[in-house]
């Protein structure tokens, strides 16, 4: 039987030290994603459904960001907010 050559012991170690790292990462990303971008999908479907919570949901499509982007309030406070944000 022929002795494995360094640069694939390397490779493997690598190899494992890599799986490893994810391993400890995984945690982490469940609960990234359980917290933080599960409600911001839920929020985005939401926002696609006209509700006023005593009925059942109106699916609408885009017809609220249609009309949040056509308002002069919106742009407005959007001014407003990037004025804020750099100066």
């Amino acid at each position: 039987m022929k002795k494995k050559s360094i640069g694939i012991q390397k490779a493997t170690y690598y190899n494992r030290l890599q799986k490893q790292g994810y391993i400890f990462i995984l945690p982490t990303l469940l609960l990234f994603s359980l917290f933080l971008i599960y409600p911001m999908l839920d929020a985005f479907r939401l926002s696609l459904y006209e509700w006023n919570f005593a009925g059942s949901p109106l699916y609408i499509g885009l017809k609220n960001f249609i009309k949040l982007f056509t308002t002069k309030r919106f742009w407005s406070s959007y001014s407003v907010t990037l004025q804020f944000t750099f100066l």
